[in-house]
């Protein structure tokens, strides 16, 4: 055959056939291939893979799976704390539509963070309690993780920010001279009234809210100038530090005789749910926490005492005077911790002995050192000064020059 002749037809054919059922061969073994490897990598993925499936729970039911976790090693009220504090994260999941803890991301908790500093309440909440609601949130998270309703090392992404001393020890107190004159104000308008009592209480002595409302009427010692502590926690009457809080409290002659006035004239003859006469009483019972608190804020507002606002509010339409429930929100009303502040920082001032304060407002020295003492520098050299005066005389050479 000579060259450049055409080939046969047929010949033709079978060589184009050929061709094609090579490149369809080698086209189906890459893709094999491909199937191959993609089928091998989920097999050994499979198999490396030991991180189960995670439990689906509601925010609500991951709060009280917490809550219960702390039942060993916390008390009633921490945990109710807990409870009221996280409430704020369960709102949170109901705007952003997040219904299960398993689809929670790291984002989602940055985003809480700033919502919980700057939108869950009225005010921005300072750096001390943020400190604190990170610290709970990483512990929520944490457990979370232990129990897999989250994805594991999720609790990284909750950032607890570091506070400066200044910023850790709350600065806000209600100064000796505006307790005086609330003080004098109900003695003058509400005198003996459970208000007056629960004021007295608060401001002479420093106490806590547990302690005014825990005594019974026969715990009161008149003649003794006492009135006795004890920690009643299975009865509803729990000291802050349990048993350790027991104490014989020393009262001062103007509270020993407004407290005989009040029980004669004002105090309401009930009982509790446990069946005990509890000294101070609504005519429901036993007076409870938030009772006190709503005393406070009410009196904390200038205008109950001055009759004028600060603020240049109309008190007709200003909102926090609508009720004693709304006294809160008025700018200078005070929560019942600032008296307890304003009191230790009072009497450190003058020289009171902290071991003193201690024993009698059930308070270490070191954290009424740290959290309630608001004296300066310069306060504090002047106290210095005054009592090496005294113990020493006024000596230049003495051992303080």
């Amino acid at each position: 055959m000579s060259a450049g002749a055409d080939l046969p037809d047929d010949i033709d054919d079978d060589i184009s056939r050929q061709k094609m059922f090579s490149l369809m061969e080698s086209m189906m073994g890459d893709v094999m291939a491909d199937a191959m490897a993609d089928k091998m990598k989920d097999i050994i993925m499979e198999a490396v893979d030991d991180s189960p499936d995670l439990i689906s729970f509601t925010p609500e039911e991951a709060i009280d799976e917490f809550i219960e976790s702390k039942k060993g090693d916390t008390t009633k009220n921490t945990r109710e704390a807990y409870r009221k504090s996280l409430h704020h994260f369960v709102d949170f999941c109901e705007r952003n539509e997040i219904d299960e803890m398993r689809n929670l991301d790291g984002t989602d908790l940055t985003s809480y963070r700033t919502y919980r500093r700057e939108e869950s309440w009225e005010d921005t909440l300072s750096p001390k309690t943020m400190k604190d609601e990170q610290w709970l949130m990483n512990a929520f998270i944490s457990h979370l993780e232990t129990v897999d309703a989250v994805e594991q090392d999720l609790s990284d992404a909750v950032k607890i920010p570091d506070v400066d001393e200044e910023d850790e020890v709350r600065d806000e107190y209600l100064p000796h001279d505006r307790q005086t004159s609330i003080i004098e104000h109900l003695g003058q308008y509400k005198y003996a009234t459970a208000e007056h009592v629960t004021w007295l209480l608060l401001s002479t002595r420093g106490v806590r809210r547990c302690t005014v409302r825990a005594p019974d009427l026969k715990d009161f010692d008149a003649e003794k100038q006492k009135l006795e502590l004890y920690n009643r926690p299975e009865e509803g009457t729990r000291l802050k530090n349990g048993k350790k809080s027991e104490r014989n409290l020393s009262l001062p002659d103007r509270v020993v005789t407004v407290l005989q006035d009040y029980i004669k004239n004002h105090r309401h003859d009930v009982t509790d749910d446990y069946g005990r006469q509890p000294l101070i009483t609504t005519q429901y019972g036993r007076v409870s926490k938030t009772t006190i608190s709503k005393y406070v804020y009410k009196w904390t507002r200038p205008c109950e005492i001055r009759g004028s606002c600060p603020h240049d509010r109309d008190q007709n339409t200003c909102v926090a005077m609508e009720s004693a429930g709304n006294a809160p929100k008025c700018p200078d009303s005070k929560s019942t911790h600032t008296i307890r502040k304003g009191y230790f920082t009072y009497h450190c001032n003058n020289g009171v002995p902290k071991k003193i304060l201690s024993d009698q407002a059930d308070v270490s020295e070191k954290i009424l050192e740290k959290h309630y003492n608001m004296a300066d520098k310069e306060d504090k050299r002047e106290l210095n000064r005054k009592v090496f005066d005294e113990f020493y005389g006024n000596d230049e050479e003495g051992f303080y020059a």
